[in-house]
């Protein structure tokens, strides 16, 4: 490398003007070819290039942020799924063309039906693929529980219950929520409104996806406001989703996403949305920074280009003598190959080769490396020369100019020198390598004989690839062919006993997030069958930089026998150390000679008492004799039992169950010494069983009553309906003129009849429902329809009382159920409404509308309202509030428990909500669709 001087890149010219027009003419070709760039950049550029792609429309909400967001002045969407969707269909060659909408609810409507073509950025799950074909997911997000910083106590989704909850209408979170009863769920249109109102203390808690949620708080100034807890409750993929019915669209679209998220173009847009500062020079800026950049170019292009060429060279003279001085004094010998001739060497190479630099130009390479060595690296040589994929690191010998020979590992690499191709190679003796190679090598045999002789293994865990490198010991010890053995976790853990597999993971885990020891015992299951126990100790290797967890090394070794005796000592320990069972020893005639304080507190005798006395006396004497005969019978069989069930008499005469546990020690030539006994005092567990099975009876004697009484509907309502229907006949005069108290009577026997009609009605309904033999009969229905002419029935009864009615309703609104029993649900909660408000009036509103994929039904009335304490008993069967109202106001205590079980029944739900003194709103969804329990379908 020679630097040139300043004089040869410019020559003073002996006419200045010559000079002159030399530059205007660089100047006038600089203009002309930067015109040309921003005519080539505003010709490619995709957002000003004239376009004749195929246009589709996408449908987008209009709030969701930071997935969508609609320009407040030129009503234009933006966000990132606009800037993804933009760049897929530009590579598609397709122009997507935004309507939008104002929430998710009105995007899927309208993709169902067929108003548009695509959703950009759409959650994937199952109900949607019924309609939507989903691309490759763009991107994946977590949804978390969100809470206020300040509040304790909620860790987990099973905590959420009975608490507000604030989730997002078609958001994942709001169909996860939605599957789990217990929540009060609080459902807004937007992100912004669910957040607001988890700030306020109107919910206590939120459930959404983090990155958005947390990326907004940021922009908003609220971050240390919230907090999310627990584990991510799901993972949602995100996608373009395609309607149904276009598979040309889809698959282009399909194979553009695929492409476009591995480059830096979505790493960019990706940064720009979650969390990194846009950067700010973007295209448009770019282009007007160019044109004032031309502009000034063409006044200082000459001095600036006069001036940076003096520099220039200077740069290069000082480049030339660094990179000068690292080559000549590099550890590492460096040289150029052309056409097989050595062309330049450092001096290091010229040392390590024994002879000068001079001597080594121009001499064939190949000669200068060993003969058996040969063939390789001129292989090698030869396959780089043409291009093909060789690996440029290998190790070979050198031959020295004494004859002697070197170790050196060669890093090859093709360069361009003096216009033609040639081997840039970097040269380094590896003799010491070599040596401390050999040495670890002895060093591993030996160490491999010491762990045969302890029947112990050395393995490691590489935690990034997940793959496990075990030594032929370690496969021995677990039973594994070494020859086969890829390392893969299923093959491990496919040789460890399955009871014991979930150990591993814990401790694998609880090693790499506290960085404690990995210490498991557990079990290695042979291809025989048979069972080794194994004992494994390892250690956590990090990064240099302490982060992330790289890879666990261990030893592992078989401690099978040792448990085998430890299993003995284990069991014998175990019967000493159940002080608060009776624990005795008996001789072999069967007196006492061991009681702890477990058998004083059980039995009532103290050891001084009892100890040489036969165990027969804390046996009822019937069968004392046969019982021990029985068991020492076991004992010498078997060695122990357990679980014996019996009974014990204690010093004051008490018989109580019992479970006993025996065994029979032995000394050292297996002759049985004594019998050992753990007494289980089960009188609790006894009294559980047999309140267990007073439940079962009682359950089964209410089935049955539910089952009669739902199979005695006729013989019950027919005699009422003879007294009711000859009641009004003789009302009506067919039987002859009454008189006035003959009249009393009878409209005394028509009201009696009626309501005791009705309470048998409302305990039938019920009894069939709990016996499930209600059978609901399904159609679609208008709601609105269903409500009038329910109102029909109870308009009569409040306008007596001054009760003014007030609809309003949803514009169109059909569900799939039950007609009749959704006009019963109805009827109970408009009778309620009436017969509650206020002695001087008042007003019942009934609501509908829709919620989601449910119809959301609310009575309101501003009646007496309920105590807070006795909102619980509301939809209980026979429950009466208070006695001076149920005195007052009558009612059996059936209406609402009906209701709740009836809507129940479609599926559906049903809440209470009042303010004692003010009135009361009852609240019922039903799904648009039906949804019948199983047990009832």
């Amino acid at each position: 490398m020679e630097a040139a001087e300043p004089g040869t890149v410019f020559q003073k010219s002996k006419s200045t003007g010559m000079n002159w027009r030399r530059h205007c003419c660089a100047i006038s070709i600089f203009v002309f070819m930067a015109l040309l760039l921003v005519s080539f950049a505003y010709q490619m550029h995709p957002a000003l290039a004239a376009q004749e792609d195929k246009e589709i429309i996408a449908g987008v909400p209009a709030n969701f942020p930071p997935q969508y967001q609609v320009d407040a002045k030129t009503g234009k969407p933006y966000g990132f799924a606009i800037d993804v969707m933009d760049e897929v269909a530009r590579r598609s060659g397709i122009k997507a063309r935004y309507v939008v909408y104002g929430n998710f609810s009105e995007v899927i409507a309208a993709l169902r039906k067929g108003e548009i073509d695509v959703v950009p950025n759409l959650g994937i799950t199952d109900e949607r693929k019924n309609y939507t074909d989903f691309t490759t997911p763009v991107e994946a997000s977590h949804i978390h529980i969100f809470v206020r910083s300040t509040a304790n106590g909620i860790k987990n989704i099973d905590e959420l219950t009975g608490l507000k909850v604030a989730v997002v209408a078609e958001n994942q979170g709001y169909f996860i929520m939605k599957e789990r009863s217990g929540s009060k769920l609080l459902v807004y249109n937007s992100m912004e409104e669910a957040l607001m109102s988890l700030i306020s203390g109107n919910a206590d808690a939120m459930v959404y996806p983090e990155e958005p949620l947390l990326r907004v708080a940021r922009q908003s100034g609220i971050e240390d406001r919230i907090k999310s807890v627990g584990d991510a409750l799901a993972e949602i993929k995100r996608a373009i989703g395609v309607r149904k019915g276009q598979p040309e669209l889809y698959n282009k679209l399909d194979n553009a996403v695929k492409v476009f998220i591995l480059t830096p173009e979505y790493a960019k847009i990706y940064s720009k949305w979650y969390g990194k500062p846009e950067p700010y020079w973007n295209t448009q800026r770019v282009l007007t920074a160019l044109g004032i950049t031309i502009t000034l170019a063409a006044i200082i292009f000459f001095v600036i280009h006069y001036f940076s060429v003096l520099r220039l060279n200077k740069k290069l003279r000082e480049s030339e003598e660094k990179y000068r001085n690292l080559v000549e004094r590099s550890n590492d010998g460096i040289l150029i190959i052309q056409d097989g001739l050595v062309k330049f060497t450092n001096a290091r190479l010229a040392e390590l080769w024994g002879s000068s630099a001079e001597e080594l130009l121009e001499t064939p390479i190949i000669q200068h490396i060993h003969p058996d060595e040969r063939d390789k690296v001129m292989e090698r040589y030869q396959r780089r020369m043409t291009n093909e994929d060789v690996p440029p690191i290998y190790e070979t010998v050198l031959l020295r100019k004494d004859g002697t020979t070197v170790n050196i590992e060669i890093n090859a690499g093709v360069i361009s020198y003096k216009g033609k191709p040639a081997d840039l190679v970097m040269i380094r003796d590896i003799t010491e390598r070599k040596r401390a190679e050999e040495l670890l090598r002895e060093n591993q045999a030996l160490l491999d004989l010491a762990l045969r002789s302890a029947r112990m293994g050395v393995w490691h865990w590489n935690i990034i690839e997940n793959r496990r490198y075990f030594d032929d010991q370690v496969c021995h010890l677990l039973g594994i062919d070494s020859a086969t053995f890829t390392g893969a976790a299923e093959e491990f853990f496919g040789a460890v006993h399955p009871d014991d597999r979930e150990t591993i993971k814990a401790a694998l885990a609880r090693t790499i997030e506290q960085n404690v020891p990995y210490e498991p015992e557990y079990r290695a299951v042979w291809h025989d069958g048979s069972v080794h126990y194994i004992t494994a100790r390892g250690r956590l290797v990090r990064d240099d930089k302490g982060g992330r967890a790289l890879r666990i090394n261990g030893i592992i070794w078989d401690i099978t026998e040792h448990k085998k005796a430890e299993k003995e000592i284990t069991f014998l320990a175990s019967i000493v150390k159940n002080v608060p069972d009776a624990v005795c020893s008996i001789d072999l005639n069967g007196n006492i000679f061991s009681w702890n304080k477990g058998a004083e507190k059980m039995l009532g005798y103290k050891a001084e008492e009892i100890i040489g006395k036969p165990i027969t006396i804390t046996i009822p004497e019937e069968r004392a004799q046969k019982e021990l005969d029985h068991c020492i019978g076991i004992l010498n069989a078997q060695g122990f039992f357990t679980d014996y069930e019996s009974v014990r008499l204690t010093k004051d005469g008490r018989v109580i169950p019992v479970e006993i546990t025996a065994v029979a020690l032995k000394d050292r030539e297996q002759n049985i010494t004594s019998y050992t006994s753990i007494i289980k005092d089960i009188t609790e567990r006894k009294k559980a069983e047999a309140l267990h099975l007073e439940n079962l009876r009682l359950e089964f004697m209410d089935k049955a009553k539910s089952e009669f009484l739902a199979n005695m509907s006729h013989e019950l309502r027919t005699p009422l309906n003879a007294i009711i229907g000859f009641s009004e006949l003789m009302k009506q005069g067919i039987t002859g003129k009454m008189n006035e108290k003959q009249e009393r009577f009878i409209d005394n026997i028509l009201s009696s009849g009626t309501f005791l009609l009705s309470l048998i009605n409302d305990i039938l309904d019920l009894s069939k429902i709990e016996a499930g033999k209600i059978e609901l009969c399904i159609e679609k229905f208008s709601v609105n329809q269903a409500v009038d002419k329910s109102l029909i029935l109870i308009k009569e009864r409040a306008s007596k009382h001054n009760i003014i009615i007030k609809k309003e309703f949803s514009l169109h609104l059909d569900i799939g159920g039950d007609k009749q029993r959704f006009k019963q649900v109805l009827f109970n909660l408009l009778s309620n409404a009436v017969k509650f408000s206020k002695e001087g009036g008042g007003m019942v509103t009934i609501k509908t509308e829709k919620e989601g994929d449910m119809a959301r039904i609310s009575v309101s009335d501003t009646g007496i309202g309920i105590k807070e304490e006795n909102i619980g008993k509301l939809f209980k069967k026979f429950q009466q509030l208070e006695p001076e109202i149920s005195g007052k106001y009558g009612g059996t205590g059936l209406g609402l428990a009906i209701s709740k079980q009836l809507v129940e029944l479609h599926g559906g739900k049903i809440r209470a909500e009042s303010k004692y003194g003010k009135g009361s709103t009852f609240t019922f969804l039903l799904p648009l669709k039906a949804k019948i329990k199983e047990e009832n379908k």
